[in-house]
């Protein structure tokens, strides 16, 4: 059996509110391992969790249509894996009130995730409850006619400590803008001011904001955003390129 909740809120972790539809599931040894792009290949990431299921490679064309089907059923489910040829074909998937097929797609036909050739970070971050929920009300007070930019740089606060400072809105001079810091680690202060995507960031930090055991940030000036996540449910890491907003 599957604990339903679970199940959803690993695949919460690369859905991201409908930013990425189409992964491939690996399944080995009882673990799911699922790398993913989305579709503009402005982010890029990994989960891995745990899961009761036989060995395989699952083409998993439309989530939502799968978070759809998951939503009627009860907290513990049953998962089959239909084959023809040896190919998988269905996810059955039964609790005590429904049958449900989900048909699977060729792994083939899904964009495969691009590997990332991971620079020094020179900044590094924690995030926990409080940070996700500083960044979370500061990108919706700003609405949805803003763009979605925030912008990140090294700062040190007046009583010596090192920290990194967020600006989340438009960078012209007559935007409306939020900004906030928080505590950071870090040997050099950089003057570069980078821009990430302010809409992904919230979606990875509302999909992985329960029962987190540790995370963090690493910042590099090369331009790249990398988030980590350790939760009672899984692991999850992202690679945010830096916006070219010219």
């Amino acid at each position: 059996m599957i604990k339903k909740l679970d199940l959803v809120e690993n695949i919460e972790k690369y859905y991201l509110g409908g930013v990425v539809e189409s992964v491939k599931w690996n399944i080995s040894n009882k673990k799911l391992h699922i790398n993913f792009v989305s579709p503009h290949q402005d982010l890029v990431g990994n989960i891995e969790c745990d899961i009761d299921l036989t060995d395989g490679v699952l083409g998993i064309f439309n989530t939502s249509a799968l978070l759809k089907l998951l939503s009627i059923l009860d907290m513990d489910i049953l998962i089959t894996i239909e084959q023809q040829y040896k190919t998988p074909v269905k996810l059955l998937i039964e609790d005590s009130n429904f049958s449900l097929q989900y048909s699977l797609a060729d792994p083939y036909v899904i964009t495969p995730s691009p590997s990332i050739d991971e620079p020094e970070y020179e900044t590094t971050f924690i995030i926990d409850a409080e940070f996700i929920t500083r960044f979370s009300k500061a990108k919706s007070a700003l609405g949805a006619n803003t763009k979605d930019i925030c912008r990140v740089s090294n700062t040190v606060h007046e009583d010596g400590n090192k920290q990194v400072k967020f600006i989340l809105g438009e960078p012209t001079s007559h935007s409306n803008k939020i900004e906030f810091t928080c505590d950071a680690s870090y040997e050099t202060t950089h003057p570069n001011i980078l821009p990430f995507n302010s809409a992904h960031i919230k979606e990875i930090l509302n999909a992985n904001k329960n029962d987190i055991i540790e995370a963090k940030g690493s910042i590099s000036m090369k331009g790249l955003l990398k988030l980590e996540f350790t939760t009672e449910t899984g692991k999850s890491i992202y690679y945010l390129p830096e916006l070219r907003t010219t």
